[in-house]
């Protein structure tokens, strides 16, 4: 009888528990991908034709748009390969910030082409970009998809952290899912397939990736975990690199500080 009353409170504990947090919490936003589709084999992850991509106000506690990525598996509107005569094709390969997590009409590169022909240019701009991507990935993009486009000006978004993809180092190790990468030889850039793992999991690892997703709970302790025990894993190296990142984020140990940083 004492063992059932506690289960019972406990699980009474953690559905109180999950709601307040619904109520006060902002919801996670699932910046995650699919590994069995064709831009995840081709690239190492990315989205399928027509995937949901909900976009979430965190003010308001709610979804406020629902995209989805088009026939391509991009977060853009539908384009053709042929382009229309007089246009200029403008083509943004990079990461997170090309794919936006905020509605797609509000993404730089759209606002970019209402500005454009505001101003009298007739032009088309085309987006192929992913969260987390390396500029490895966006050059691959370009060359296998992009280049289809015949595209007049190419803009490659990145940001500093695309170059740990390049480097070797993901602290999430998504860099594994790669099936290829690119190194210098010389002068000559060199293309190296290499062999992608499966990306289906174990029966635990997709259970971990629901949670993350759905219980408000887990996914506010796994944040807080990250958030106060990760550190540089070479500080003597990455000092360049923490200049810019947050005091706050994830770079940080729980404790320290470095008294030769800026603030």
């Amino acid at each position: 009888m004492g063992l059932l009353t506690m289960c019972l409170s406990t699980g009474l504990t953690l559905v109180v528990c999950e709601v307040l947090l619904r109520f006060f919490t902002p919801p996670p936003i699932p910046a995650g991908f699919v590994g069995n589709c064709e831009n995840a084999r081709r690239y190492g992850w990315g989205y399928p034709p027509h995937f949901p991509l909900p976009a979430y106000d965190p003010d308001l506690n709610e979804i406020v748009a629902y995209d989805r990525t088009n026939s391509q598996g991009w977060k853009d509107v539908e384009h053709s390969f042929e382009k229309s005569e007089g246009t200029t094709r403008i083509l943004v390969v990079g990461d997170s910030y090309t794919q936006g997590l905020p509605p797609l009409e509000h993404v730089y590169h759209r606002v970019l082409k209402r500005l454009l022909r505001e101003e009298g240019f007739r032009v088309e701009v085309i987006a192929m970009g992913h969260g987390g991507w390396a500029t490895d990935q966006g050059f691959q993009a370009f060359l296998q998809e992009g280049t289809r486009y015949s595209p007049d000006i190419v803009i490659s978004q990145f940001c500093i952290n695309d170059l740990e993809g390049l480097a070797g180092y993901d602290p999430f190790e998504d860099t594994k899912l790669k099936p290829f990468r690119y190194r210098l030889e010389g002068n000559q850039l060199i293309f190296e397939e290499r062999p992608r793992p499966d990306t289906r999991g174990t029966i635990m690892e997709r259970l971990v990736r629901f949670m993350a997703l759905h219980s408000r709970i887990y996914f506010t302790l796994l944040k807080a975990q990250k958030n106060q025990f990760v550190r540089p894993h070479d500080p003597s190296k990455d000092l360049w690199f923490l200049r810019v990142q947050p005091r706050s984020g994830g770079f940080w140990k729980k404790g320290e500080d470095d008294p030769n940083l800026e603030p």
